[in-house]
Order: C-alpha cells, then sequence, then structure tokens
C-alpha cells in the first residue's frame, strides 16, 4: 500500500514539476530566448488556447484509451484472483460489497477529468474519490486478509486498480497547478463542450464490464453464505 501512494505522488510531483518547467522557460524574460520566442520567430506557435486544449485532449485519449480499459481488465482479474480463492464461501458478500463501492469511487477522477471542466470543486470531487478509494481499500483487506488467502499475482492487480484514479487525479492536479489563470473559471460542476462518443463508449463499456462481474461474485457471495449457514459448505 505504501508503495502505491508513492507511485500515485511521485507522479503528481513529475507531472507538476514538467509543466512549471515549461511555464518558465516560456516566460524567461532577457538572454536566449525561450521556447514561445523561438517558435515565434519560426512562426509555427500556436494561440495558447489551442496549445492547451491539446494537452487536455491528450490527457483525455490517455485516460480513455489506455487508463480506462486496463483497468477493466483488472478488474476481470481481479474478480477471477477471488472466484480461485473461494470468496463466496470465505467472505460472502460483505467483501464483494466492498469492492462495489470501490468501483464507484475509483470511477470518479477518470470520469471527471474526461466529461466535466476542472475547476477546484471538480478536482476536491476527484481527490475525494480517489481517498475514499485508498480508504474502502484498506477497510477490504483488514476484513479479507484472515479470511482468504490473497496471492501476490492478486496484489500486483490491486496495484494497477490504484492507479487507475490516481493517474487521472495526478493529470489534473499538474494541469491546473501549472495553468493559475484559470483558476479564476467558473466554481461549478459544468460538462465540457465536445465530448468525443469514443469517450463515453470506451466509459460505459469498462464500467459495465467491472459492475458485470462485481455483481456476479455478490450474488455469488449470497449463496454461499447461504450454504455456510445451512451447513452445505464448511
Amino acid at each position: 500500500m505504501k508503495a502505491l501512494i508513492a507511485a500515485t505522488l511521485s507522479a503528481v510531483t513529475l507531472g507538476a514539476g514538467l509543466a512549471l518547467l515549461a511555464r518558465r522557460a516560456e516566460r524567461r524574460p532577457g538572454g536566449r530566448p525561450g521556447v514561445t520566442e523561438l517558435a515565434a520567430e519560426a512562426d509555427a506557435v500556436e494561440p495558447d488556447a489551442a496549445k492547451l486544449e491539446a494537452v487536455d485532449r491528450a490527457m483525455r485519449d490517455v485516460v480513455a484509451y489506455a487508463v480506462l480499459p486496463v483497468g477493466a481488465l483488472a478488474g476481470v482479474a481481479d474478480w477471477a484472483c477471488h472466484h480461485a480463492t473461494d470468496i463466496e464461501h470465505r467472505t460472502g458478500p460483505q467483501e464483494s460489497l466492498y469492492h462495489l463501492t470501490m468501483l464507484g469511487q475509483g470511477a470518479v477522477p477518470g470520469l471527471a477529468l474526461l466529461f466535466l471542466e476542472i475547476n477546484p470543486p471538480v478536482l476536491a470531487l476527484m481527490t475525494a474519490g480517489f481517498v475514499t478509494h485508498q480508504a474502502t481499500m484498506l477497510l477490504d483487506l483488514r476484513y479479507s486478509a484472515p479470511r482468504r488467502e490473497i496471492t501476490p499475482v492478486e496484489q500486483s492487480i490491486h496495484t494497477l486498480q490504484t492507479l487507475v484514479p490516481g493517474i487521472p487525479l495526478a493529470m489534473a492536479l499538474a494541469r491546473h497547478w501549472a495553468t493559475p489563470e484559470d483558476r479564476r473559471e467558473g466554481r461549478g460542476f459544468r460538462l465540457r463542450r465536445g465530448i468525443a462518443p469514443g469517450h463515453v463508449a470506451i466509459a460505459a463499456a469498462a464500467s459495465l464490464l467491472d459492475g458485470l462481474v462485481y455483481s456476479t461474485e455478490l450474488l455469488a457471495g449470497f449463496r454461499g453464505a447461504a450454504e455456510v449457514r445451512d451447513g452445505r459448505r464448511p
């Protein structure tokens, strides 16, 4: 768990540091020309708004076409590990309820980055999703570890699942920190303009896939708990 938190914090620090260095290079007065001056002399510079939109689009594409699919596949692999360790009879439906809760919490940062304008309230929402996801994971492990085996493979999958909310949050924090002028924008929750249909499709498919496997696990947990209660399974 410490390694997961350290990896996420490192991503936030690295992204913000690179963004800050880029801004300082553009604003460097006197002496050698900065990045913006050189680009202007070459008549190849884009307006700042277009640059920022290109960065935002790249971030959203990475989340939609890489982070969410990997997270969905990690969820299926996690479900397979649970089934292999007889979660139905070892921990019953309670652990599956933790998993469904984490599924919703972990989706918040990525969905917010894809579909909402990034501002302080949205950043607070994304941070809450990540923090509550980590807290629920600790509760889950505290409950399940004494009752069933958690294999090294499953622990590795948990690492990927932690990065699913961590990466979008790191991106959004770095982007917001590097553009202080954007902090004066509206403070409500607003849908972005020009949401890509592909992003909607990927987000819906990933959510449905993991929702289905964990719901199936929950139903199996109820059946398994009844079998244990009736003495049909130890």
